[in-house]
Order: structure tokens, then sequence, then C-alpha cells
């Protein structure tokens, strides 16, 4: 009896994902593309005061302020549509101080995150990544900290 429920649930979720990764495929190979919002410039995402206050009315995400104008987890709103859109219709007035919003379309497969450099933003499909623990002049420094004793 209990190995039949769990066949049952194992079932049910192996058709559901099934259905999840055909409605992925199918999405990707349509050639839709997935809009993100990233700054265009140096400084930093930002938006204005007046564009939190219209998205606080259109979404359902709670939106707060900080120094740079947004504290919610960027991730869920840079590729929302009702985000996308409250920005593309303010155009210049959602723009923070220092900031230049901009969209990027991608294929819509992709897995993605925003990098930036100085505040200048990108999208970069996401991989693998590895650093060193030390420097080579760390363990050359601790070398001769170890002969020196």
């Amino acid at each position: 009896m209990i190995q039949d429920f769990i066949r049952g649930v194992i079932g049910g979720f192996v058709i559901v994902y099934s259905a999840y990764l055909g409605h992925q495929y199918a999405l990707a190979s349509s050639g839709k593309k997935r809009r993100i919002i990233i700054n265009n410039c140096y400084g930093g995402f930002s938006l204005s005061q007046k564009a939190i206050d219209e998205l606080r009315k259109r979404h359902h995400l709670p939106v707060r302020l900080n120094e740079h104008g947004l504290e919610v987890e960027e991730r869920y709103l840079r590729d929302d549509p009702i985000f996308i859109d409250t920005i593309e219709e303010m155009g210049k007035e959602a723009w923070g101080k220092n900031a230049r919003l901009a969209v990027v379309e991608i294929p819509y497969d992709v897995e993605w995150r925003i990098e930036d450099y100085d505040g200048k933003e990108y999208v970069a499909e996401r991989h693998r990544v590895w650093h060193a623990k030390e420097t080579v002049e760390e363990e050359v420094f601790e070398l001769l900290e170890t002969e020196a004793e």
C-alpha cells in the first residue's frame, strides 16, 4: 500500500516535471526571447522614486527603498513582464541616480545572471567558476616565513 502511494507520488512528479521540460523546450525552440532590464551606464542600477511608486501600485512583490533605489531580490524582478512594462512605459522617468536602464533580449532557455563592471551591467550565461584559494605571492611569503623559522 505504501509502495503504491510512493509510486503514485513519483509518477506524478515525473509527469509534471516532463511537462515542465516540454514547456521549456517548446519556448526555447520557438525562438522566444527572455527580456531583462539592466543598467547600461557606469554608476549602478537604481530606480526613481516615481518608478518605485508605480511598481508598488502594479506589482505583488514588496518594493522597498535603499540607497540604490530598490531593495528586493532583483533577480526576481529583472525579467518580470510587469517590471519591464513599467520601466519601458516610463522611459527616462524610471531611471534613478546615475542609471540608464535598458532591455536586453536573450534566448529563453539560457540560464543567466547579471554581472557588472563599476555599475555598468551585462547579462552573462551561467557557468561553473573556480577561484584560487591563495595567490602565488601569499604562498611564496608563507614559504619564506617557514624557512626563516
